[in-house]
């Protein structure tokens, strides 16, 4: 069995994504892919923030007593209000799971303003410098 584990980073330097996933003789068993903010009270160079919250998540992990599968379920997002609890996006098309940790990525980077302005608007974030609403 082999883990990955890498963080993207995006256009925003308080924004990353992080892809985890195991494979099992080249089959995808699990993965996580996470759209994640930085918080810091400062400018800083995203390797030193300490703090990341979630934005949105897509995940599979048949074997987890909490997880679940989306061969069976399909695919959900997700989207994460400023108390840490979340919402529920369904919808989504089929995507093999060999695939799925790619097609997350490219989703969430396509989604990416949105999914931000609406963090940041859940957590009260209007900073004239950082804030995405404002970067337009």
């Amino acid at each position: 069995m082999a883990d990955v584990s890498t963080y993207r980073y995006t256009v925003y330097p308080y924004a990353r994504i992080l892809r985890d996933f195991s494979t099992d003789r080249r089959t995808v068993t699990r993965f996580v892919v996470q759209l994640e903010y930085g918080f810091d009270g400062e400018f800083y160079w995203p390797e030193r923030c300490d703090e990341w919250r979630q934005v949105a998540r897509f995940d599979h992990n048949p074997e987890s007593s909490d997880g679940h599968d989306v061969r069976e379920e399909g695919f959900h997002l997700d989207v994460y209000r400023a108390d840490g609890t979340y919402e529920r996006a369904w919808d989504f098309p089929h995507v093999p799971v060999n695939e799925a940790s790619r097609w997350c990525e490219e989703y969430l980077r396509e989604n990416l303003d949105f999914l931000l302005e609406r963090f940041e608007t859940l957590q009260g974030i209007d900073d004239d410098y950082w804030a995405v609403t404002h970067r337009r």
